[in-house]
């Protein structure tokens, strides 16, 4: 284990939408240091607080300004250092285990692992192992991370590797790993409720889904699609609408995936 730096702090927190911003700190109310919170707009972060004064680090005053992807600003009341931690540089790499792919959809899949130290996050995946495509958060430093891949291709292998990077820069990469996306499946246009049939009973079960009296179905599963039958990418009253009209044969379906 490296020595313990009493001169820094990590801060972690998380705002219920994405924001960008900074953490302003000194020892007293009118700080003096600023230090930004990451490159990008996220609901969790990240900053790295240094050269605080050593052995009065739990001192200094703390404030955090975000900004939404709106503009709007917010500002935090003034709090101190306490319980921030602090910093230790072993001069080792993280440590990645526990790596798996989840989840996994005709379009999308869910990749986990865990690190021994907070680290930030990334996913290199494509058709080889040569990847081609990264997923990355770097404002964001934590032991258990997860990552979902997106707009992937029905029946297809793909090569992924999970990599992170601890405060001081100490970066690791996992070995190979791949999973397969299934084929695309029959949809059954407007059956909702799964049942190979379109009836009555499916206009029910989809304002069942969209009032979530039922759990509604996970975009991309074979459920979702046979619903979303105007092809817009949600369950909403517009598909139980159309439904009732192609019922009684006055509309097409679109049926977003087949059917």
């Amino acid at each position: 284990m490296g020595l313990v730096d009493p001169t820094t702090r990590l801060i972690r927190f998380k705002t219920d939408k994405p924001g960008t911003g900074l953490v302003r700190y000194g020892p007293t109310d009118n700080h003096g240091v600023s230090t930004d919170i990451g490159p990008g707009y996220s609901k969790e972060h990240t900053a790295i607080l240094r050269n605080l004064p050593e052995g009065q680090a739990d001192a200094q005053y703390l404030q955090i300004v975000m900004k939404d992807m709106a503009g709007n600003l917010t500002t935090t009341k003034d709090t101190t250092l306490a319980g921030g931690t602090p910093l230790s540089d072993n001069g080792q790499v993280p440590v990645i285990s526990e790596v798996a792919a989840a989840n996994v959809t005709t379009t999308s899949a869910e990749i986990t692992w865990t690190t021994n130290e907070p680290a930030t996050a990334q996913v290199d995946y494509g058709l080889t192992s040569s990847y081609g495509s990264t997923h990355q958060v770097w404002d964001w430093l934590d032991t258990s991370h997860t990552m979902t891949l997106t707009k992937l291709t029905p029946n297809t292998t793909y090569h992924y590797r999970v990599c992170g990077s601890d405060p001081f820069g100490n970066a690791a990469c996992s070995t190979d790993f791949t999973f397969t996306t299934p084929a695309n499946e029959a949809v059954l246009c407007g059956d909702a409720d799964q049942n190979n049939a379109v009836t009555l009973a499916d206009v029910i079960k989809l304002i069942r889904y969209i009032l979530a009296s039922d759990t509604p179905p996970s975009p991309g599963t074979r459920a979702f699609k046979a619903g979303d039958v105007n092809c817009d990418g949600a369950l909403t009253l517009s598909d139980a609408l159309l439904l009732v009209k192609y019922l009684l044969g006055q509309a097409q379906l679109a049926c977003c995936g087949g059917g």
